[in-house]
């Protein structure tokens, strides 16, 4: 089992040139502007360098990198679910709040976006009394995201740190707020909302600002975030935004890890 990328490409090569079937599955919700080296638009060769067999998480993506993906064959590709897929689902469930006395918000840490633009977001949430708000910080290591967000805003070390599993966390909030990483869309498998931040680097960077069309799901003002959480909040059961991200991004919740078995 491989993924392309530049750490393993001369495994594939090696593989290949053996004639070892290669199988690949997506390991975070890749983009074809960031994660180029799934896609590599300018590959043009009829010998194709990606694996034999590659699993995606949704019908979405599945048909996302058949006609993006230049590096493998378009029959290639397969919906496998994910790795490890979220258990106990109850699609059928309505959004619930953890607690009716405030509105509990996750802010995700995300190395690959500046400090500097989340700020802004933060400082508008911090003076809502109505708000209780935490951050999840990467596990096992020291969180220089989190550690440069203390620097540039002081007051955020009065908030509350989870560096647990994202499962055990979602437990305790309502909203997950982030620009591009997974954590954020993988709220819709935990029943919660997610919230998606515009910053200059990712943009709408799931492509999603127009999921629902009596709003948009992408945040581009700091000072219009206390309201969009609140609005989502209050209009979930209404909108089915968690529905509808879930099914986008996650289909059925499928087990990747029995699909990799079948594949071998």
């Amino acid at each position: 089992m491989i993924s392309f990328n530049s750490r393993s490409a001369h495994l594939s090569f090696a593989a290949k040139s053996l004639g070892i079937k290669t199988i690949g599955i997506m390991h975070g919700l890749q983009q074809k502007d960031y994660a180029v080296y799934e896609f590599m638009q300018s590959y043009q060769e009829k010998k194709k360098i990606g694996c034999d067999v590659y699993g995606v998480w949704s019908g979405h993506y599945l048909e996302y990198f058949r006609k993006h993906s230049k590096i493998s064959n378009s029959n290639s590709f397969q919906y496998s679910g994910l790795l490890r897929p979220v258990n106990n689902i109850n699609k059928a469930t309505p959004f619930k709040r953890a607690s009716e006395k405030n509105i509990k918000v996750l802010i995700i840490s995300e190395p690959l976006v500046s400090v500097m633009e989340i700020i802004p977001y933060l400082k508008c949430l911090i003076k809502h009394d109505d708000i209780e708000l935490a951050i999840k910080v990467r596990p096992m290591v020291k969180d220089l995201y989190y550690e440069e967000m203390k620097i540039q805003l002081p007051s955020i070390k009065n908030i509350e740190v989870y560096d647990g599993k994202i499962e055990e966390a979602s437990k305790e909030f309502d909203v997950f707020v982030g620009s591009n990483s997974t954590a954020v869309i993988e709220a819709s498998l935990f029943g919660k909302i997610s919230i998606l931040l515009n910053t200059v680097k990712f943009g709408d960077y799931f492509d999603m600002d127009e999921l629902i069309p009596s709003g948009l799901l992408l945040v581009k003002d700091p000072e219009l975030l206390y309201k969009e959480i609140n609005s989502r909040v209050e209009k979930e059961n209404d909108l089915k935004t968690i529905e509808k991200i879930r099914y986008k991004f996650f289909s059925d919740n499928k087990d990747g890890s029995q699909w990799i078995i079948d594949q071998l």
